[in-house]
């Protein structure tokens, strides 16, 4: 039986921030988290039935949002027994939840890590106090140092913590000092992100109408090529385009999506992928809730990834990662001439220098991580 992972999305916030696209609703109380969490216990009840997953083993759990560090211990506690009536966990499962600093203390995170929870994913987003106004985010930098370091005392066995660059107004040398507080901290992960702004967020008016407050692509570049440098030479592994880990400190759950593996997602707006089909829940609150209530599918969209697209999607999924892909991957699960058509556009890419050809895998160089959106772009044309 297939192993699988869950994702479950928590979409309540103490405050949305500026440039924030997820979907997540600010100032909702703790009665209306406690409705929605029996909404997707509901959920879980019948997706198990309806796409037979009745004890299959999770390998990986990731409680995202919003902002999941809202609940209390006692509520994590009783959705992984919940999960445990219709899932068998791994003896080493990953059990990762997304934490911001205003929510949490020292009693809360140690609480839990006795939960159950395993792994914690900080958003910093930033250390610098005018940058945290600017992107509205709800942390001070005072609660920010407080939550890293109960986070290292309370011994989780892994952690992340999110930066952001390209933020406006930033010189190289603040962005330099971004990472330097990062590492001072020894965080076992670290995921990097450029700023990149839906035009459904406030901050959108800005990047449209001012952009040159913000760095160019080639100051974009630069950032980020110092930054996989700097890692690089402080032993983090450069394992997917935005992520570098401590050796043994990847993130399980979110390999899984990269090596196309099957995962579930409940609650509002979550994502599946299972037997070969993508899914998608409404990204409405109010309708999901009112859907489940009516004992209804959630799912507004559901697609058959026809081989050609699955093929795509997978060169692009393994690209994003170190490992890259290998030419006897693809023709162990694809027909021939597909996938000689796709290796003929690898190859000019590799010719370009954008992909390192190690045999017969291919993966991107540094080069090829800095433009990425255009190289997946080609292999999906």
């Amino acid at each position: 039986m297939k192993k699988l992972s869950l994702y479950f999305h928590f979409p309540f916030c103490v405050k949305r921030c500026r440039y924030c696209d997820f979907v997540s609703y600010p100032g909702r109380d703790r009665s209306f988290h406690l409705k929605y969490k029996e909404a997707v216990f509901e959920e879980i009840a019948l997706k198990v039935v309806e796409e037979n997953l009745q004890g299959r083993e999770l390998t990986t759990i990731y409680l995202g949002g919003g902002t999941p560090s809202l609940l209390l211990p006692e509520d994590v506690e009783e959705i992984l027994n919940y999960l445990q009536c219709f899932f068998t966990f791994s003896s080493s499962i990953e059990i990762t939840m997304e934490v911001n600093p205003e929510t949490v203390n020292r009693e809360k995170i140690n609480s839990f890590r006795k939960a159950g929870v395993n792994r914690l994913s900080v958003g910093v987003q930033s250390f610098n106090p005018r940058f945290l106004r600017f992107l509205g985010r709800a942390s001070s930098l005072e609660q920010i140092e407080n939550v890293l370091l109960q986070i290292k005392k309370a011994r989780y066995p892994s952690w992340n913590l999110d930066l952001l660059y390209s933020l406006p107004f930033q010189s190289f040398s603040e962005w330099q000092k971004e990472v330097e507080c990062a590492l001072a901290y020894h965080p076992p992960h670290l995921s990097i992100y450029n700023l990149t702004l839906s035009p459904l967020v406030p901050l959108y008016q800005l990047v449209k109408y001012h952009p040159r407050i913000f760095p160019s692509l080639d100051e974009e570049a630069l950032y980020f090529e110092w930054a996989m440098e700097k890692l690089e030479r402080e032993g983090y592994k450069h394992y997917e385009i935005s992520n570098f880990a401590q050796p043994g400190a990847e993130c399980r759950h979110n390999l899984n999506y990269w090596r196309e593996g099957e995962y579930l997602g409940v609650g509002v707006s979550a994502w599946s992928y299972l037997e070969g089909r993508r899914q998608k829940n409404t990204s409405s609150l109010k309708n999901y809730l009112k859907r489940i209530e009516e004992g209804k599918s959630p799912l507004t969209f559901q697609e058959k990834l026809e081989p050609y697209q699955k093929l795509a999607e997978d060169i692009i999924l393994h690209l994003r990662t170190k490992e890259g892909i290998e030419t006897s991957y693809l023709l162990a699960r694809y027909q021939r001439e597909e996938v000689e058509n796709k290796l003929k556009c690898l190859e000019y890419l590799f010719q370009e220098g954008f992909i390192i050809k190690e045999a017969e895998r291919f993966y991107l160089s540094k080069k090829g991580i800095l433009v990425a959106n255009q190289i997946f772009q080609e292999v999906l044309d």
